[in-house]
C-alpha cells in the first residue's frame, strides 16, 4: 500500500541491511502469532461440524466428503507444523495458514450462509478498554454494549459521540465490500438490528429526541428511519425490538416505571408489543424484574431471559423463559 521511494543509494543499502537483520526476528514473531491462532482451533470440532452439515443438508453440501479427507491429511501434518512453529520455522507458517483458511472455508460453505448480503453494525470503540480488573464494567462500555452487571442498553452512561453505522457486507467473505446502509446524522449509538421475516424491513434501537432509547424502522431499500415507539413519553426507554409472526413487533420498555427491589434507581424493563405502525401497545410481562434479549423461536413462541430474583446469589440469576405472542 505504502510505497517508499529511495533516492539515496547509501540509504537504500542501509535499509536493505536493516531488513536483513530484522528478518529472523520478524519471522519468529510471525511463527509465534500463527501458532497461537492454530492452537485456538480444533480439527475434531471442524470434523463434527462437517458431519452435521453432511447429514443435515446432504446434496446441498457436496464438498463435505472431500473436506473430511483434507482434515485427515491435516491431522497427520499437525504435529510437525506445530513443532516447526515453536522453533520459528517460516516454512511451516504457510502450512499452518492453509489449515486456518481451510477451517474458514469449511464453515463459510454452510448452506445456511448461502446469501449475498449481511447487515451488521460497524462501530469504532470509545475510550480505553484497559480498565482495572474488578470494576464490574467489563468491555461493554468500550465497544458500545450494555454493562455486564445490567445487560440493558438504557444503563449505558455514554450514548452520544460514537462513530457507528448500519453497514452491508457483500459478498459474505473476508474480502467482501462494506457499504454504509444508514449512519445517524449525529454521532450516537445504534443497536439491536432485527430483519423482518420477508427481509423487506428492519428495526433497530437509537436515542430519540427525548434522549432515551427508541425503536426505529427502515425499509431495506433505504430512506429515513421512522420512530415506532411513542414520542410523548419523555422518560421511557424502548429497545430490543423483534418481529412477531402475528404481524406485531415486540420490544423491551421501561414504561412500567418500576425499580428493582435492591436498587429502585435501576429501572425495570419488561416485554411489550405493538402493531407494525406503533399503535396498540400492550404490556406482556408483569414481573418484579427485567426481561432480556427477546427473540422468536421456530414455532412462534417468544424466547427471552428473565432476572429471577429468588435465586442465590440473585445478581447472576437469569433464566430462559418462553411465552406465546399474546403474553400467555
Amino acid at each position: 500500500m505504502r510505497k517508499l521511494v529511495v533516492v539515496c543509494v547509501l540509504l537504500a543499502v542501509s535499509l536493505s541491511m536493516y531488513a536483513q537483520a530484522q528478518t529472523p526476528a520478524a519471522g519468529a514473531a510471525k511463527a509465534a502469532e500463527t501458532l497461537s491462532r492454530l492452537e485456538r482451533i480444533s480439527l475434531e470440532s471442524v470434523r463434527l461440524a462437517l458431519k452435521d452439515m453432511i447429514t443435515t443438508y446432504a446434496g446441498d453440501y457436496a464438498r463435505g466428503q472431500q473436506y473430511l479427507g483434507q482434515i485427515a491429511a491435516y491431522e497427520k501434518d499437525l504435529a510437525g507444523i506445530t513443532e516447526g512453529l515453536k522453533h520459528g520455522d517460516p516454512a511451516t507458517v504457510k502450512r499452518a495458514e492453509a489449515i486456518l483458511e481451510f477451517k474458514r472455508r469449511v464453515l463459510l460453505d454452510n448452506p445456511l450462509l448461502d446469501f449475498g448480503k449481511l447487515l451488521l453494525i460497524k462501530r469504532k470503540p470509545v475510550g480505553d478498554a484497559r480498565r482495572p480488573k474488578g470494576d464490574g464494567k467489563g468491555l461493554g462500555e468500550f465497544v458500545g454494549l450494555a454493562r455486564q452487571s445490567s445487560w440493558q442498553i438504557d444503563n449505558m452512561p455514554k450514548i452520544h459521540g460514537w462513530e457507528n453505522e448500519i453497514a452491508v457486507l457483500s459478498p459474505l467473505r473476508p474480502d467482501g465490500r462494506m457499504t454504509t446502509f444508514y449512519e445517524p446524522e449525529e454521532p450516537m449509538l445504534v443497536a439491536d438490528l432485527e430483519l423482518d421475516f420477508d427481509a423487506r424491513k428492519l428495526t433497530f434501537s437509537m436515542p430519540g429526541d427525548n434522549n432515551c432509547w427508541q425503536v426505529f424502522e427502515m425499509d431495506v431499500n433505504g430512506g429515513r428511519p421512522v420512530q415506532l415507539t411513542p414520542k410523548d413519553q419523555p422518560d421511557v426507554h424502548n429497545f430490543n425490538s423483534f418481529y412477531m409472526p402475528n404481524g406485531r413487533i415486540g420490544y423491551i420498555s421501561t414504561a412500567v416505571f418500576q425499580g428493582v427491589p435492591c436498587n429502585t434507581s435501576v429501572s425495570t424493563a419488561m416485554l411489550y408489543s405493538m402493531n407494525g405502525d406503533g399503535s396498540g401497545i400492550r404490556q406482556l410481562c408483569f414481573d418484579q424484574d427485567h426481561s432480556y434479549c427477546p427473540t422468536i423461536t421456530n414455532d412462534g413462541r417468544i424466547l427471552y431471559l428473565r432476572w429471577e430474583y429468588t435465586d442465590i446469589p440473585h445478581v447472576w440469576g437469569r433464566y430462559l423463559f418462553t411465552m406465546n405472542p399474546d403474553g400467555t
